[in-house]
């Protein structure tokens, strides 16, 4: 069931606090990937469907359409069709700007809403995104259709930068001890920092996983919940539901 999208501003704003800047989704805004016939491409061939599975080595698969709007793609940090469903940026690890403070996290949990949350540095704010998709996790992407938006004090990105520099984020990399599983949730983690940027894949993380795994997913736990962005998504989705 979809929701009409004047239902779900009025409910999300009856929940916003005081200091939120809330907006649902208007795509026409985006520069980012903007390119109709490819966007067409997209939602007709894959965003609903689970054509966006098929290996990469077809020449009809998601990573070919990516191509021809990435020619440096060889130096993409991750590309996933839910990133590009959200209308976000595939970050080319050759064009890092050193002084970005950046953090995403994209969750794909199986016959749930696909979501991102987004924490960066704006005008000396902490500036917090969370955005859904009109997909099923784990079956297609979807395409975004609702952004809330808040802001902070520095102290929460302070806090975040720090909890991310003792969890040693930044030299992190393949998990061993937990693959991947059966259903769950899949967990694209990225972050931007002094001119370094860094990616790892999780499944579970709160649950599967080594000590560092756990630990890097409290902290996004955490960031959810002083953001009240984990009530947001929660309101999202029993909307969408009709519930």
């Amino acid at each position: 069931m979809r929701v009409p999208i004047i239902a779900l501003l009025i409910h999300i704003l009856f929940l916003a606090c005081n200091d939120s800047t809330i907006r649902i989704a208007d795509t026409g805004h985006y520069n980012i990937l903007r390119d109709t016939q490819l966007r067409n491409i997209y939602i007709d061939t894959f965003a609903y469907t689970r054509n966006v599975h098929r290996e990469w080595s077809d020449s009809n698969s998601f990573l070919s359409l990516v191509s021809a709007k990435y020619r440096n793609i060889g130096h993409i940090g991750v590309i996933n069709p839910l990133i590009y469903a959200m209308y976000e940026p595939f970050i080319d690890t050759t064009q890092i700007e050193a002084s970005k403070f950046w953090f995403r996290v994209t969750v794909d949990p199986v016959f749930r809403t696909p979501y991102m949350l987004i924490a960066e540095m704006e005008n000396g704010q902490t500036k917090i995104t969370l955005k859904t998709t009109d997909g099923r996790g784990g079956y297609y992407p979807g395409s975004l259709d609702t952004e809330v938006i808040r802001y902070f004090g520095d102290t929460t990105y302070n806090s975040l930068q720090e909890k991310l520099h003792l969890q040693n984020f930044w030299s992190l990399k393949q998990d061993t001890s937990c693959m991947v599983g059966v259903d769950g949730e899949n967990w694209i983690i990225e972050g931007i920092n002094q001119g370094k940027y860094n990616v790892i894949f999780r499944w579970v993380p709160e649950y599967c996983g080594d000590k560092a795994t756990r630990d890097i997913a409290k902290t996004i736990l955490w960031l959810k919940h002083v953001t009240g962005m984990d009530s947001m998504y929660n309101a999202v989705t029993k909307l969408k539901s009709g519930r």
